[in-house]
């Protein structure tokens, strides 16, 4: 038995299964026409039991501490039922994109049940008439709680799935896994009021073990050694608003060396510079369409992972956050990405000059009958009352580039979706998997109730962004294969200078959305 750190409770805490749910999802296409034998369901479910031991995750279940007096715990799940996590869906024909997004869509709108380990695995079949991906694609969509995995370590879970059966075998854990008894009440109630009262004295350990590093940092930015970013305010918008259960979830794939041809071409740029404008430019386009594009720029919250090598395949939650101007008051995509570069630049120099571990270990001492109170209390706060720090998120997940196959199924294209709660109704997954960047997002409904919409502007922003590269002769045209016509068109295509940018409204192409 284990407990969770703060930074992994805060999502239990927060879980309110007919609103904020906190579970992430990952969806994975694959061609099973280059397998040399038939992949069946019966074929992946065996696939699970032989890999399951490559990541503790995936029978580990969560047991709550009476009314939340302290952190929860993990436990080795001793009822663990595979069959139940694995299942299986298959879409009526003609199997579309739009009938393969309805489906994702109820499965991420539906809670995890929190008695059981914190993931499901469904396998969707019948996507035969998708653009773009081969007929007879079949999809792998994997629900995980926040709790249990971050980006990162949720990609590594993943990816365990994927790899050669002779790399798995050299991966596995050479301890037997053994199941444990689920503790009583009166066991968890003596620990909680044992915590709490070692919890201050840990505190006041941590805080004087960090005392000298903050201090030090203080004095360096008094003294201009260190510089801290500007702050940036949020200005209000649709996003920042109370949600509902029901998620909307669409992605855009792009080649990555797509990708990286244009960060080559704008100098000092990374790939997430590029990342962050085009989602910036879709952002532009979406609430200038709706009248709401907000005369300062939109902030985004970029989690920045902490996780050090020697924490790889631990899972929990290891991140830090940062919140970023998306320059989408600046209409030129290079423009925009220059802007995004600059701030990333001084935001990677303030945290490596500050290293964030070290209050992420201070505030990991504090006592979780206190959080567990605060958190209760903030959950009861309607969502306009709570103060908006940002807009959206965007979050990366990065994972092995070589290609990837299950059970010699190749995988075509995929994207992440995370959860969005009161106050920030729309969070970006950005994935890059076998030499695919896929640039995926989740919504309320409500809140987006055009998602198709949404994913033409991300579309049409990277085509901007590429046009515009490839203009100024840095970078050739995208080799990306252009999405097929859409049953319903809007006028001409926005324009590309920022004078006539302001005054017109961009609206989408006479294109499909690429597939995720």
């Amino acid at each position: 038995m284990r407990q969770l750190e703060m930074a992994d409770a805060l999502f239990v805490l927060t879980e309110q299964p007919s609103r904020n749910t906190q579970h992430i999802g990952m969806i994975f296409l694959f061609d099973p026409s280059t397998a040399e034998e038939p992949v069946t369901f019966e074929s992946i479910v065996d696939l699970f039991r032989r890999r399951i031991p490559l990541a503790r995750g995936f029978r580990e279940k969560l047991v709550r501490v009476p009314m939340d007096l302290d952190y929860p715990y993990w436990i080795n799940d001793d009822s663990f039922d595979l069959e139940f996590h694995v299942r299986q869906a298959a879409l009526p024909r003609p199997g579309t994109r739009r009938q393969f997004l309805t489906t994702a869509n109820r499965i991420m709108s539906l809670p995890i049940d929190m008695s059981r380990p914190l993931w499901e695995a469904w396998v969707v079949e019948g996507l035969d008439n998708m653009d773009d991906v081969p007929k007879g694609t079949f999809a792998l969509l994997f629900k995980m709680h926040h709790s249990a995995v971050d980006g990162i370590s949720g990609m590594e879970m993943v990816t365990a799935l994927l790899e050669d059966e002779s790399i798995a075998q050299a991966k596995m854990p050479t301890e037997p896994w053994e199941a444990e008894p689920v503790p009583d009440q009166a066991t968890l109630l003596r620990q909680a009021i044992g915590s709490s009262f070692s919890s201050p004295m840990k505190l006041a350990n941590a805080l004087l073990r960090n005392l000298p590093t903050i201090a030090s940092d203080r004095r360096k930015m008094n003294s201009g050694e260190i510089i801290k970013p500007a702050k940036v305010k949020a200005p209000k918008t649709r996003f920042n608003s109370p949600v509902t259960p029901h998620k909307v979830i669409d992605g855009r794939s792009f080649a990555f060396e797509d990708i990286r041809r244009i960060k080559n071409a704008i100098p000092g740029a990374t790939v997430n510079d590029v990342v962050v404008g085009i989602v910036g430019g879709a952002l532009r386009r979406y609430l200038t369409d709706k009248g709401e594009l907000p005369d300062t720029s939109l902030v985004v919250t970029v989690p920045i992972s902490m996780r050090t090598q020697d924490q790889e395949g631990t899972g929990g939650n290891q991140l830090s956050f940062s919140f970023i101007p998306a320059h989408t008051d600046i209409a030129d995509p290079v423009a925009r990405v220059e802007a995004v570069g600059a701030v990333m630049r001084e935001v990677k120099a303030y945290n490596k000059a500050v290293d964030a571990r070290t209050l992420a270990k201070t505030t990991a001492a504090m006592p979780g009958m206190l959080i567990g109170l605060a958190m209760r209390t903030m959950m009861t706060l309607p969502a306009n009352d709570l103060m908006i720090m940002s807009n959206a998120v965007i979050t990366n997940v990065p994972g092995p580039m070589e290609p990837k196959s299950l059970l010699g199924a190749r995988y075509v294209a995929g994207f992440a979706a995370g959860p969005s709660a009161d106050g920030i109704g729309l969070i970006h997954a950005i994935t890059s998997l076998s030499g695919i960047l896929s640039i995926g997002f989740s919504a309320c409904r409500e809140l987006m109730p055009d998602s198709e919409f949404y994913g033409q502007c991300i579309q049409e922003s990277y085509e901007e962004l590429a046009a515009a590269v490839a203009e100024r002769g840095k970078a050739p045209a995208p080799t990306a294969r252009k999405p097929k016509a859409a049953a319903k068109k809007r006028e001409a295509s926005p324009p590309r200078t920022a004078k006539s940018a302001a005054n017109r409204k961009p609206r989408a192409s006479a294109k499909s959305p690429r597939p995720a």
